[in-house]
């Protein structure tokens, strides 16, 4: 598995992922972990060419569309 692609998604807007939640610069909430595995995450992966860790992210959030 290639943890950038998370990196990336931290970084990105459009995940709705916080940076200072992910790094320990703030206490996480249930929320944050919520949207690490959103189909937001998945589909920014999956563009991204992170196939694996798109399928991971929907397999753990519980999600039934594959692609």
């Amino acid at each position: 598995m290639d943890l950038h692609g998370f990196d990336e998604a931290m970084r990105d807007s459009k995940t709705g992922l916080t940076y200072a939640a992910l790094t320990g610069q703030r206490k996480q909430s249930v929320q944050d972990a919520e949207r690490m595995l959103s189909f937001l995450v998945s589909d920014f992966l999956e563009e991204k060419g992170y196939h694996q860790e798109a399928s991971y992210v929907r397999i753990v959030a519980g999600a039934s569309c594959s692609y």
